[in-house]
C-alpha cells in the first residue's frame, strides 16, 4: 500500500470543494477529511448545497459549517428531491462557482457516488464529472436505508480524535436527524471502523477514486503516435 500525500498538495493548491445535495451530506461523507485537512495551512474548505428550502435545516447547516471549519457554504434553495428537474441550472451554478473561486485553485473536488441510488445525489455526480474534468474528485459514500453502499478505493485514515469529533460534530449540528432511526452515533462510528480495517486503521473514511494521473507528460522524450 502506497500512501499519497494528499495534504500536502491540497496546502499547496489551496481549495478543497465539496458538493453537495442535501444539508447533512458534507458531514456525513467527508467530515473526517474536513477536520483533518483543516489543520493544514493554506487549506481551504468550501461546500456547495444544493437542497436549502428548509430554514431549521439552513441553519442545521450553517452550525455543521463552523464545527468542521468551513470557510465558505454556499446553499441554494432546491427542494429536496427536485435536482433532476433542474439538471441544467445546477449545472450552470456548479460552473459559477467554478468561476467565482478560480478553477486553477480548486486542489480536490468531493461529491457524491455515481451509483448512489438517492435520485439528488446521483445527479449532482453526474454534474460533477461534467464540470470538474480538470480536477481530482473523489466520490464519498453515505449509508442510508437504500443499502447502496459501495467498495471504496481510495481511504483517509482518521485518528481516534478526529473520528470522535466528526461523530459529535453530527450529533450536535443537526438535531433534527434525530427522528431518524438510522442517525445514530454507534452507526456513524461503526462505518469509520469498518473503512479503518480496510485501510490498516482504526478510522478511516472511504472514497471511489475513478481517475487518478500521475503528472504532466515528460515532453522532452519521445512521442509515440
Amino acid at each position: 500500500m502506497l500512501p499519497l500525500s494528499l495534504f500536502d498538495q491540497l496546502a499547496r493548491n489551496g481549495v478543497v470543494l465539496v458538493v453537495s445535495a442535501h444539508c447533512d451530506d458534507v458531514a456525513l461523507g467527508c467530515g473526517g477529511l474536513l477536520l483533518r485537512g483543516g489543520k493544514f495551512p493554506g487549506v481551504e474548505l468550501h461546500s456547495i448545497v444544493f437542497c436549502g428550502f428548509d430554514p431549521v435545516r439552513v441553519a442545521e447547516e450553517r452550525a455543521a459549517g463552523a464545527a468542521f471549519g468551513l470557510s465558505r457554504q454556499d446553499i441554494f434553495d432546491y427542494r429536496d428531491g427536485s435536482l433532476p428537474e433542474h439538471r441544467t441550472a445546477v449545472r450552470e451554478q456548479l460552473l459559477a462557482v467554478r468561476e467565482e473561486i478560480g478553477s486553477s485553485r480548486i486542489a480536490l473536488v468531493l461529491g457524491p457516488r455515481l451509483e448512489d441510488r438517492h435520485p439528488d445525489h446521483r445527479l449532482l455526480a453526474e454534474n460533477v464529472w461534467r464540470v470538474f474534468r480538470d480536477h481530482l474528485v473523489l466520490e464519498y459514500e453515505i449509508m442510508k436505508y437504500d443499502g447502496d453502499l459501495g467498495h471504496p478505493n481510495f481511504y483517509v485514515p482518521l485518528s481516534s480524535a478526529i473520528a470522535e469529533a466528526k461523530i459529535a460534530g453530527l450529533m450536535a449540528s443537526y438535531p433534527s436527524r434525530t427522528i431518524h432511526r438510522w442517525w445514530h452515533e454507534e452507526n456513524f462510528r461503526s462505518l469509520l471502523r469498518v473503512r479503518g480495517v480496510e485501510c490498516n486503521a482504526t478510522f478511516a473514511e472511504g472514497f471511489t477514486a475513478r481517475k487518478l494521473v500521475a503528472g504532466p507528460a515528460d515532453e522532452s522524450g519521445p512521442v509515440s503516435r
